[in-house]
């Protein structure tokens, strides 16, 4: 993941310090992700 990151950072011109900390799941086919605002 860390790489991926950095890869965004070097893109961006912004240091990777400075991001969030980010997810990446995996739905199935039956399965779908759908925003949601409980946080």
């Amino acid at each position: 993941m860390k790489s991926i990151g950095q890869r965004i950072a070097d893109r961006t011109g912004l240091p990777l310090e400075n991001a969030e900390s980010f997810r990446v799941m995996h739905c199935g086919k039956e399965r779908e992700y759908r925003p949601h605002f409980d946080a």
